[in-house]
């Protein structure tokens, strides 16, 4: 199992608070809550992300920020050029 921390905005508490560990912290000068989910895979934190778009944002390990980031990239390049 691998450890990833997150950001989480306060109303997307209850749909990841199931998988946490060790409690959320109280709400940053960001507004959000940080909080470790234990995955099995990096790409459980892809789905994730890709699931709740702006509500939950990976902030560490380096690997699982670059593996979302590079999906987001991928997803965004698409809307570049004209059909």
């Amino acid at each position: 199992d691998l450890a990833v921390e997150l950001a989480i905005a306060p109303s997307a508490l209850p749909l990841v608070a199931d998988y946490l560990l060790d409690g959320v912290s109280a709400p940053g000068l960001d507004g959000l809550l940080h909080a470790t989910m234990r995955v099995s895979h990096l790409h459980v934190v892809k789905r994730l992300a890709c699931g709740l778009p702006g509500l939950v944002t990976v902030t560490a390990p380096p690997e699982a920020r670059k593996l979302v980031a590079d999906w987001a990239a991928d997803g965004a390049h698409r809307y570049d050029d004209s059909p």
